[in-house]
């Protein structure tokens, strides 16, 4: 039987800059002191992880000036969890001339890559998604303009997967279902200098990011429920990659039903160069979000439609089997 498969698409948003005067905090520098914003018009930033800035969130900054290199100088949101950054710990970034200097930060901040501009992480502890939702962004300031306004950008990919009770299935039944990805690459590296996560190591098997008790880690904290329609949502952060034709990212959930004492399995492959914007690609592209809506009947396992206001919209069509 044919199933409707629509994925909905679109680029995380971008942390464009703000004026002095939209924070309240950010004042102008008079001892060649830099100063470092992040925003998104005027208001607070968006991360994969959360809608905003947390509570002395930190940040990784560097850069030269005049002769003097600066290298991975820790600092943090000086107002709670507001738009502005103050300095933590390294050495503090001073102008020592009047040319405009070129700097790179990234989120989150990590000590280990003040000696290396690499670091190691792993995505199959989506329970601590806030160690790998990788940010980067470039900017500018100068003695004359000393606040530098950094546009982040997200790095990673983020998977959004709604699972919604159909035919013959409860809501609670879904909620309760043991929800799996199979055939993507946890580890990877983050490189700080040029903003970009690589994949490495091997494809994953049966990975479990829902209902885990074995590895409760494993579980994703960001889960949305909505009982009007029957449906979980959750959202997993993942490092870019791509899918062979053999080895294609699917969904597996794991349901009990009714009186049953052992789960059915509902699976579906994710054919990702069926979208025409991917120009053919089965891959995950960072800083987009994909939004798959997965129907479970009795008589099988369906992906449904879904959209969300403001993002780009891909579609395409597959078969769902259920195993």
């Amino acid at each position: 039987m044919k199933k409707l498969v629509i994925l909905s698409v679109g680029m995380l948003l971008t942390l464009a800059a703000c004026n002095n005067d939209e924070s309240g905090t950010a004042q102008s520098s008079n001892d060649g002191t830099a100063l470092f914003t992040a925003s998104i018009d005027g208001q607070r930033v968006t991360r994969a992880s959360n809608a905003k800035w947390d509570n002395n969130d930190r940040i990784g900054i560097s850069g030269t000036c005049g002769t003097k290199p600066y290298t991975n100088v820790c600092y943090k949101t000086s107002n709670g969890s507001g738009n502005d950054f103050e300095f933590e710990a390294g050495d503090k970034i001073y102008y020592q001339d009047m040319n405009e200097v070129n700097f790179t930060a990234y989120y989150p901040w990590k000590e280990a890559l003040t000696a290396s501009t690499t670091i190691a992480f792993s995505t199959d502890e989506q329970a601590n998604q806030k160690d790998f939702d990788f940010l980067w962004a470039q900017g500018k300031g100068s003695k004359n303009s000393p606040k530098v306004d950094f546009g982040f950008t997200h790095q990673m990919s983020k998977i959004a997967i709604t699972v919604k009770a159909g035919n013959d299935i409860t809501c609670e039944e879904v909620k309760a279902a043991v929800c799996y990805l199979k055939n993507h690459q946890h580890q990877g590296t983050f490189d700080r200098e040029a903003g970009t996560a690589t994949t490495t190591g091997n494809q994953s098997a049966e990975w479990a990011f829902a209902n885990n008790t074995a590895n409760q880690s494993y579980n994703t904290p960001d889960i949305a429920t909505d009982d009007n329609k029957n449906s979980v949502t959750y959202g997993l952060i993942l490092t870019p990659q791509t899918f062979t034709p053999e080895s294609l990212l699917t969904f597996t959930a794991k349901v009990t039903t009714g009186e049953a004492t052992d789960p059915q399995n509902f699976s579906a492959a994710i054919e990702l160069n069926q979208i025409p914007e991917n120009n053919n690609a089965n891959e995950l592209k960072p800083g987009i979000q994909y939004n798959i809506t997965i129907n479970v009947n009795k008589t099988g396992l369906s992906i449904g439609d879904c959209s969300i206001s403001k993002w780009t919209e891909y579609s395409y069509e597959t078969d769902a089997d259920m195993q």
